[in-house]
């Protein structure tokens, strides 16, 4: 039986040898096919996914490799069953799909593929297409042409892409089945027997050929929808990347690791970032990326880089770039090491950003952190001092006191009388001292007005000239009609002086001063809002700039403190600008000092603006009011709790013929006012006491008293005072120190018609 078989297998193979070398089957065998009568049907290829991978011509030359065995026909199909290629070469074939296309009834072959009829077509091919690539394993069926057919998936990247179809074996010739094709087909049996008839059949082992052949060709389609994915992906990828590189605020690089950093890829945010096109920032460009970097920065971006490659790390820098027109810009690098070049030198990737608008938000708000540590510093030492000259106020007060006093009882021939007037005048200049220190600590209380500050420099204007010397060149810039401000006329030139004083001590080799005026309007977010503290609005702003020889940044830092002084103790106090920073912000505004050595000094000072020049809104009197002595009993209650002031106020009232009623605090008072049966004609209270404060004592002496006026004294002022009701009371108010002459000119003022003339005036120095 072994050996029976054997011999049968011998016999087909020699068969098949034999039909093989009758029919001259060459694998470069030119089949000639004819198109078939109703077009291409892979034009209706909607997925194209192996139709765009291989092309027309190499699913033509795939389809002839299988036919040039087998003389049938190849249908090749897309994963989701279009119509890949198609190749009808036998006229078995030819002959059953023409005739089942004809059913259809139809031109439109995407209708007919839907109308059930087309049986070659959506029966027996596509049942074979969609089995194989279902299973994932080739297929074999019966046609309901009477052949068979053979499916061979294709597999692309691990999955099914398509499948590969071919027709098989000898056509019918029988009788009955060849009535029933010619049934259903709609054709003769003459047709089909002379269609079955010229088909010459094949051997197993040439089927087997080519089905072999079928499973070379499905891998080619593989690999090549693979290729053709891979290739897609890879222009994806690049796709992306590049719409990434071009939306990123930034430039992505490549360049060689040397001081020169020459580019070998920079992306289209470079102009951007630069100004220059991508172009010409690389090695054929002729311009390096060295160049653009800051000379400043360059050894460090080149030392941080290179400490970084040295430890294999990715490095982080921010420097400066020069861009094409010149701007300066600061950006942030970020790369590592990816390579060699032929020539040895190290391939830098990473990517460049600009930084700048970070960068000056940084610088911003590091200038506005040392604004606030200075002003809050300057605070602190402005309620230090105010709280010292408060005390000192009441030391002068009875210095000044005394001494007018006594220059009032010698005669001016008396050998005392110049000790004394020394003494007064000291005391008078210590006056002065403490009205700067409370200007600095913002503590006065200056009677203000709305004026024009333009009138008020150009005033002044000669006094300067005179006070800096002929050397020194003054240049007056006022922008007419800048506006006006509320302010004392004598603190604005208290100010322009004390600046016009410091640039003359700056330019000892002669100069030019330039004062200038101009309305600034201030922004929430705008360059000059970053003066602190200031509010948007409307301001003044007042520029007094020198050529001098400037200052440093620790001097910078310091200018404002009071008693801080670069010159020697007989050329300065070193209250001068100390006192410019605390009248300006008693004014709501603010001073802003930039310098470099060798490069003067600039001031700006910013005052709030009003909307129009009206009356003086000061409290108090604004004409002169000659001293008089009085000419009916008064009585004056005083409240003060320093003893020693207290004994002076009194003498001095008694001098005036006044009769004194003595109070040690707010609760005595209260207590012997209301105990007082005669009129009570003058309340002289201090303001800041223990306990009581002078404006309470007021509020409830007058329940008693209605028709008592009120003369407030204090050696405080300013905003400590401001938390008291005698700002609302607009009452009036003397700052200790005060002299005689000004006690007695209040008490004009105030009992007016109980006064006369003739009241005695102090022998001493004139108060200035």
């Amino acid at each position: 039986m072994s050996d029976i078989r054997k011999n049968m297998i011998m016999s087909d193979e020699l068969s098949s040898l034999n039909w093989i070398l009758q029919n001259s089957i060459d694998p470069k065998y030119e089949v000639r096919v004819p198109a078939q009568e109703y077009g291409d049907l892979s034009e209706l290829n909607q997925c194209r996914q192996i139709r765009n991978a291989a092309g027309r011509q190499t699913l033509a030359d795939i389809a002839r490799e299988a036919i040039c065995l087998l003389d049938s026909s190849v249908a090749i199909y897309e994963e989701n069953g279009d119509y890949a290629f198609g190749m009808f070469a036998s006229g078995w074939c030819r002959l059953l799909d023409s005739a089942s296309r004809r059913l259809c009834d139809t031109r439109d072959n995407r209708q007919a593929l839907a109308c059930g009829k087309w049986l070659c077509h959506e029966n027996c091919w596509n049942d074979a297409a969609k089995e194989a690539m279902d299973s994932g394993r080739p297929a074999d069926i019966e046609c309901v042409g009477g052949i068979r057919l053979y499916a061979q998936p294709v597999f692309a990247s691990g999955r099914v892409v398509g499948s590969i179809n071919i027709g098989y074996g000898n056509p019918p010739q029988d009788i009955e089945t060849l009535e029933m094709l010619a049934r259903r087909f709609n054709v003769s049996v003459d047709e089909l027997r002379k269609a079955a008839r010229q088909y010459v059949p094949r051997p197993g082992v040439v089927v087997d050929m080519a089905k072999n052949r079928l499973k070379t060709a499905g891998r080619l389609l593989g690999q090549m929808v693979e290729r053709r994915q891979q290739e897609e992906d890879l222009l994806a990828s690049r796709r992306r990347m590049s719409t990434l590189l071009q939306n990123l605020p930034g430039m992505a690089y490549r360049c060689r690791n040397e001081k020169k950093w020459t580019m070998e890829f920079v992306s289209q945010g470079c102009f951007a970032l630069t100004g220059y096109e991508s172009g010409h920032l690389t090695a054929e460009g002729g311009i390096s990326y060295g160049k653009l970097i800051h000379p400043e920065d360059a050894d460090y971006v080149w030392q941080k880089v290179q400490q970084s490659l040295a430890r294999n790390r990715h490095f982080e820098v921010e420097y400066r770039i020069v861009t094409a027109s010149g701007d300066i810009r600061w950006v942030w690098e970020r790369g590592m090491a990816t390579g060699w070049t032929d020539n040895g030198l190290e391939i830098i990737e990473g990517f460049i950003s600009d930084i700048t608008e970070r960068k000056k938000a940084e610088e911003k708000h590091g200038r506005l952190e040392k604004q606030l540590h200075q002003s809050r510093r300057m605070e602190a030492v402005g309620r230090f001092a105010g709280g010292i000259a408060h005390d000192f106020n009441n030391l002068l007060f009875v210095i000044l006191g005394y001494s007018e006093m006594m220059l009032q009882d010698l005669p001016e021939t008396h050998d005392m009388q110049g000790p004394v007037s020394e003494i007064y005048n000291a005391a008078d200049r210590g006056r002065d001292l403490i009205g700067q220190i409370l200007a600095f600590s913002r503590r006065q209380m200056p009677e203000m007005e709305i004026i024009d500050v333009e009138r008020v420099i150009g005033g002044i204007e000669p006094m300067l000239v005179r006070l800096i010397g002929e050397d020194i060149e003054i240049q007056v810039s006022l922008g007419a009609g800048a506006g006006y401000v509320k302010a004392h006329a004598s603190q604005i030139e208290q100010i322009l002086m004390n600046l016009a004083v410091n640039a003359r001590d700056a330019m000892p080799s002669g100069g030019r001063l330039f004062i200038a005026t101009r309305a600034a309007r201030i922004e929430k977010d705008n360059e000059e809002a970053e003066i602190g503290e200031l509010r948007p609005g409307s301001y003044l702003l007042i520029t007094v700039e020198d050529t001098g020889e400037g200052m440093d940044r620790d001097t910078l830092d310091r200018v404002f403190e009071p008693f801080f002084s670069t010159k020697s103790r007989e050329n300065g106090s070193g209250l001068g600008l100390s006192t410019v920073y605390g009248i300006v912000g008693q004014y709501g505004g603010k001073v802003r000092v930039s310098s470099q050595p060798g490069q003067g000094t600039r001031f700006l000072i910013y005052l709030p603006l009003v909307e129009t020049a009206r009356a003086s809104d000061a409290a108090g009197p604004q004409e002169e009011t000659e001293s008089r002595g009085l000419n009916a009993p008064v009585t004056v209650l005083v409240v003060e709790d320093d003893p020693s002031v207290r004994e002076l106020a009194i003498r001095i009232l008694k001098d005036q013929g006044c009769r004194v009623i003595e109070t040690r605090d707010g609760s005595d008072a209260v207590e012997k006012a209301q105990a007082l049966e005669e009129p009570l004609h003058l309340l002289l209270t201090d303001v800041v006491m223990p306990g009581m404060k002078g404006p309470e004592v007021f509020r409830r002496v007058r329940t008693r008293h209605p028709e008592m006026k009120v003369l407030y004294m204090s050696g405080y002022s300013g905003n400590v005072l401001e938390k008291t009701d005698m700002p609302r009371q607009k009452a009036a108010f003397l700052q200790k120190p005060f002299t005689i002459q000004e006690l007695r000119r209040h008490l004009a003022m105030l009992l007016g018609d109980r006064a006369h003339k003739g009241g005695q005036k102090p022998t001493g120095p004139p108060v200035t």
